[in-house]
């Protein structure tokens, strides 16, 4: 059974999370651990910490950026059609959380060394997995707001052929069409024609 978290307490928890980044970034950069940068072995992990800690501090923040500009209620209007300007205006936020998991995957490569203890390895490389499990989906949302309106017939009126299949009947080669549709999509609306 799945619960849906209320959007308040997801907007808390990305705040925290990212004020806490912010801390330990604050932390990192102070100038007694300036030192620290050139000496051997410990200016690896100064500098590992350094960005990871400022990579989740930014990725914290773009996702509360996110949330915030994502109104996914306010997609249906009234009269049952999609309000493609509100996907539309969904896409920049979406891309620029896009590039900074891009840059934050990027930055985990860089700051590898085999000087790191076994500590630190295991947290970048949960860090590292669970980053790259939310790359694609990040990226993909972000072009379905961007291409999304144009489908859904935001420029001009689009019809598509809805095929049916049953893969238990495997006629010719994709099986037996067993009914089909044409769906015109209108500013939003669907109609099966």
């Amino acid at each position: 059974h799945a619960h849906r978290l209320d959007d308040r307490v997801v907007l808390r928890l990305l705040d925290r999370a990212r004020d806490d980044f912010a801390g330990a970034s604050d932390r990192m950069g102070a100038l007694w651990l300036l030192p620290s940068r050139v000496i051997p072995v410990l200016g690896q992990h100064v500098h590992a910490v350094t960005t990871l800690t400022r990579d989740g501090r930014d990725l914290a923040g773009r996702a509360g950026g996110v949330a915030r500009a994502v109104d996914i209620d306010g997609l249906r209007r009234d009269d049952g059609s999609l309000d493609l300007r509100l996907i539309a205006s969904f896409h920049r936020p979406l891309q620029r959380s896009a590039v900074a998991v891009a840059a934050a995957l990027s930055d985990l490569r860089d700051v590898r060394s085999s000087w790191l203890v076994s500590p630190l390895v295991d947290r970048m490389d949960d860090f590292q997995r669970r980053i790259g499990r939310l790359a694609p989906n990040v990226s993909l949302t972000a072009d379905a707001a961007r291409f999304l309106p144009g489908l859904l017939g935001g420029s001009a009126p689009r019809h598509y052929f809805v095929a049916l299949v049953t893969p238990s009947e495997t006629r010719d080669i994709g099986g037996h069409m067993g009914n089909w549709a044409e769906v015109s999509a209108t500013d939003g609306r669907f109609d099966v024609v």
